[in-house]
């Protein structure tokens, strides 16, 4: 049986005896007030799929993001595809494509994924109903060492490894960490840290978006960054650990930056997030000739927060790093794959040039 639920259904649920009781949870309960908060979400929407067996345990589940697509001058509703889990034991039992048929159905075919794993992969390739949308061409930079965080999580073997690994990390940063320092970025602008998306704001970005097919605006972009999907805190609680997507990390953080010129006139927007010591850019939207002072002012604050790592999608800034004197030792290439329902596709595809900020879909919130 998979069960549908809608924002009333989401708030009752998550403060029930089920979900209290419940050794998997299929959303952690501040993404679920998240979700029901979305300035997108309509009273219809399905966000949430359970999948039950014969003996009612939960077996499954699959997330859905409702959002709004503009396409040549009109809008459409559609959904994101997000977190879709199925118990091990009942692999091989058709769980997985039951569940992405009945999104699919709730939404009259209206779907989009990114993000998604191999596996999910090859699901949605089975379904038959999904088609290409867009393939984003990204980058990793390399800033610091931090191989005692990434290698255990790729490799068993490294875990019992992880002492020398810190120590060589260590060995490694002193050196580097001046490097660094040494290349002393001061970007050409004036910029401002700000709590919310003003009028202002969204006027500038208005100006900017007639050819983005998804718009974010105040109210999406103000409630990302009042409602994350992942809280900042030193461990897991009871409720993270019985769910099994990112819930709780040690940090994440927005920065929302409003940029100016010299002359004091508006000139950009930065949005900037930060999960441990991972820099990502969900949205910029800034005149074209300043492009190399922002990216001055990213490597700036990654400077003074040693951090890590950036990863980027954004097809000028993406450009402007690989073009030009960067602080990364090593830069890796990223792909962001999009896929959408046949049946939804040929709106969308018929706008020709597809452009997304990459924090669309759910990626802002991760």
């Amino acid at each position: 049986m998979i069960k549908e639920l809608r924002a009333a259904d989401l708030q009752a649920y998550i403060y029930s005896a089920e979900y209290e009781q419940s050794p998997v949870l299929p959303i952690s309960r501040h993404r679920a007030l998240s979700h029901i908060a979305n300035p997108r979400l309509q009273a219809e929407d399905v966000i949430l799929l359970l999948a039950y067996n014969e003996e009612n345990v939960l077996v499954g589940y699959l997330g859905v993001l409702p959002d709004e697509i503009f396409i040549n001058g009109k809008h459409a509703r559609g959904g994101w595809l997000s977190c879709m889990w199925v118990n091990p034991i009942t692999r091989g039992q058709g769980i997985g494509g039951k569940l992405v048929a009945a999104a699919l159905n709730a939404y009259d075919q209206r779907i989009l994924v990114t993000e998604f794993t191999p596996a999910a992969k090859r699901l949605y390739d089975r379904a038959e109903a999904f088609v290409d949308l867009h393939q984003a061409v990204g980058l990793r930079g390399f800033l610091r060492f931090n191989t005692a965080k990434v290698l255990p999580r790729k490799k068993p073997l490294f875990q019992r490894l992880k002492p020398l690994l810190m120590l060589g990390d260590w060995l490694l940063n002193l050196p580097n960490d001046l490097r660094v320092k040494l290349k002393n970025y001061r970007p050409n602008l004036h910029w401002e840290y700000v709590n919310e998306l003003d009028d202002e704001l969204e006027n500038f970005l208005i100006a900017r978006q007639n050819n983005q097919v998804f718009r974010r605006g105040q109210a999406e972009i103000n409630w990302m960054l009042m409602q994350p999907w992942i809280l900042s805190g030193p461990d897991q609680d009871d409720y993270s650990r019985r769910y099994h997507f990112s819930a709780v990390d040690e940090r994440f953080d927005f920065m929302l930056l409003r940029l100016y010129r010299r002359t004091g006139e508006l000139a950009g927007l930065l949005m900037l997030s930060v999960r441990n010591q991972h820099m990502k850019v969900p949205f910029l939207y800034v005149e074209e000739d300043l492009l190399p002072e922002v990216a001055k002012l990213i490597f700036k604050h990654m400077q003074q927060m040693k951090l890590n790592m950036l990863s980027v999608f954004h097809p000028a800034l993406v450009a402007h790093i690989r073009a030009n004197q960067h602080p990364f030792f090593h830069l890796r290439d990223l792909r962001r794959h999009y896929i959408i329902a046949k049946e939804f596709a040929d709106d969308i595809t018929a706008q020709g040039e597809i452009v997304i900020q990459d924090g669309d879909a759910d990626c802002a919130f991760t």
